[in-house]
């Protein structure tokens, strides 16, 4: 007991205390959690559309270069 600090009994935390603050924090992290499930979705959406986006603009890419290799072959091979 004489490593005990110097405080008075008022100090100790209860059963009851420790389970207040138990389901405080719980409370605190599920808003946490829906919070970071909302940013999840926003976030996963957008990322879906510009990836879909950036392959679209690549596929036409790619066409007007095979078009243009195409036609310069061909202008090449009518000489």
């Amino acid at each position: 007991m004489e490593l005990l600090a110097p405080v008075g009994w008022a100090d100790v935390a209860t059963k009851h205390d420790l389970l207040a603050l138990e389901s405080r924090v719980d409370g605190r992290f599920e808003i946490v959690d829906g919070r970071f499930e909302t940013l999840e979705y926003k976030l996963l959406g957008t990322m879906e559309r510009e990836l879909r986006s950036q392959t679209w603009k690549l596929f036409a890419l790619n066409a007007a270069a095979m078009g243009a290799m195409i036609g310069a072959l061909v202008a090449v091979a009518a000489r």
